[in-house]
């Protein structure tokens, strides 16, 4: 009975796959997400030198789940950006994220309630909270993960936690980091729904991008570390061209992340469809 109800929904969440094009759509979402990227790249720049933390630790973070070539394109643009920076620089970073996030958070609702064959019935206003409140919420939980994971010592100095926990903290903030990347998916699959649903309802798409987030930036970043070339064959715009790839992953894998939502929440419905006829 399990294996059957398994097979049926991959087999709908394949059909389902293909046919609301979710690979285009990706890459038109991971366009949106390069504008994105370089502002919010000017925050984090004022976030590093806010705390006073060597672009070292960064570096090291943001290289467990990226390419090299994309962890050297950041550090080069954050030492830029940190030796021409100050007050205005961050209010710059963060009004331009907050606008290109802002699309890009009001592409994904757009494409979830097509998927569930919901019509955008939102007034003009309830759109544009909506949109921001989503882009705020995930601002507000990257900054935290960023805090947590850029100064994870310091915070347990803070806390006058013994040294020899250091290396506990390591394996706990990203435990931490997991969670916060699950709780903002949820928001994300949750409110960019027009129906009203349960925040339960969500949580399948939620678990399923984020370890698929996870197992594919890591995945991808062994791939171009040992077998890929795009440094010979593209040179200098090499490190562009990777940073478009995992753009595009990631897309991908967020529109997926909604589709699981979908498929599980029309089973759902012919059961109880078929319960209630039973």
């Amino acid at each position: 009975m399990l294996l059957n109800k398994s097979k049926k929904f991959i087999i709908s969440a394949i059909k389902m796959f293909f046919s609301n094009e979710i690979l285009i759509s990706a890459a038109s979402l991971a366009y949106s997400f390069l504008f994105t990227i370089f502002p919010l790249m000017i925050l984090i720049s004022q976030i590093i030198a806010y705390l006073n933390i060597t672009n070292d630790i960064f570096n090291e973070i943001i290289s467990k789940f990226m390419p090299d070539a994309i962890t050297d394109l950041s550090k080069n643009y954050v030492d830029f950006l940190k030796t021409s920076g100050g007050s205005g620089l961050m209010w710059t970073g963060i009004s331009m994220t907050a606008v290109s996030a802002t699309m890009s958070i009001r592409k994904i609702i757009i494409k979830i309630n097509k998927m569930y064959h919901e019509q955008m019935r939102r007034g003009l206003l309830k759109k544009i909270v909506v949109s921001v409140f989503l882009t705020a919420s995930m601002l507000v939980m990257l900054i935290v993960s960023l805090a947590i994971m850029l100064s994870g010592r310091r915070m347990l100095e803070l806390f006058g936690i013994n040294n020899r926990y250091g290396n506990i903290w390591i394996f706990v903030r990203f435990v931490i980091l997991a969670i916060l990347v699950l709780i903002s998916l949820l928001m994300l699959y949750h409110f960019a729904v027009n129906t009203n649903k349960k925040l339960t309802a969500s949580l399948p798409g939620a678990v399923t991008a984020m370890v698929a987030w996870v197992a594919a930036s890591a995945m991808f970043s062994y791939y171009i570390e040992n077998f890929g070339n795009y440094a010979k064959i593209y040179g200098y715009i090499s490190s562009f061209i990777i940073l478009m790839i995992w753009l595009y992953i990631t897309a991908a894998i967020i529109l997926t992340g909604g589709l699981i939502n979908v498929v599980n929440n029309d089973q759902l419905s012919n059961a109880q469809t078929a319960e209630k006829k039973g």
